[in-house]
């Protein structure tokens, strides 16, 4: 089939799925249209996606999960049996059912499913973990299945059997304490930079050392692009658990990896 044109959808608080999701399109001739729908303002009106797009979505993993924001998300897009890729960004230690849910969503939009890709960018809660990522290597790696997938849709094919598992809830360690964000009062300046940066509007933009942990969705934005370092997550003992956590399993290196 022919393909007219290529978008980029991507959710992206930290910027690491905004960035594997441009380096797969970096040697698209002709360039792409970006859809940037991290922030609210950018959730405001439907888009429709004609039969010769293809349509790439990009969304980072938190927990084996994509975050339930982008099933909101997906409730603003709508294809017309368009062609699209998967791309599920995590933090270098699993993406389980973020393809999973990616899919259902997609195909409840009216998008057939042609390719997928689990790839990998700084861990957004401990950035110790997949530092620096995606680097040189992950470019060229991911620069060459973007052509792929653009081969895999002009040839009307569609991904058969979507990648991935749910992940099995197990009980929280004894002690475990379930992360929020906090601000310190001293440290702040009022700049509101944490606001303008949250993407589920969790802070107040006249109170910015506030935080609504019943919205806030633990994506690290506020924590990252503070630039007093006064946001941190809380409390330091399950950072620490998950840490240990992480240093397990996510300290070898994994790859990128494409589903055709």
């Amino acid at each position: 089939m022919q393909i007219d044109k290529i978008h980029l959808v991507y959710f992206s608080p930290c910027g690491g799925t905004a960035k594997v999701l441009k380096t797969l399109a970096a040697n698209f001739a002709g360039g792409c249209i970006e859809h940037d729908l991290t922030l609210p303002a950018g959730r405001k009106v439907k888009i429709v996606f004609r039969e010769n797009d293809l349509v790439f979505f990009g969304f980072p993993v938190y927990a084996g999960r994509v975050p339930k924001i982008a099933e909101q998300i997906f409730g603003l897009l709508e294809g017309k049996n368009t062609p699209c890729a998967l791309v599920a960004v995590y933090g270098n230690r699993e993406y389980e059912g973020a393809l999973l849910d990616l899919h259902e969503w997609a195909q409840k939009a009216g998008f057939n499913t042609v390719a997928a890709v689990a790839a990998i960018a700084q861990h957004s809660i401990a950035s110790q973990f997949a530092a620096a990522r995606p680097d040189s290597s992950d470019e060229k790696r991911l620069g060459d299945f973007g052509l792929q997938i653009l081969e895999q849709a002009k040839n009307d094919k569609r991904l058969e059997k979507i990648p991935g598992a749910y992940p099995v809830q197990k009980p929280a360690p004894a002690g475990f304490v379930p992360l929020s964000v906090l601000a310190d009062s001293e440290k702040c300046v009022q700049c509101g930079k944490c606001a303008d940066v949250c993407p589920s509007g969790a802070i107040p933009a006249d109170s910015p050392c506030e935080t609504d942990n019943s919205v806030c969705i633990r994506c690290g934005a506020c924590v990252k692009y503070c630039p007093k370092n006064a946001r941190q997550f809380s409390p330091q003992a399950t950072m620490d658990m998950i840490s240990a956590m992480l240093a397990k399993a996510a300290s070898a290196r994994k790859e990128a990896e494409l589903f055709l």
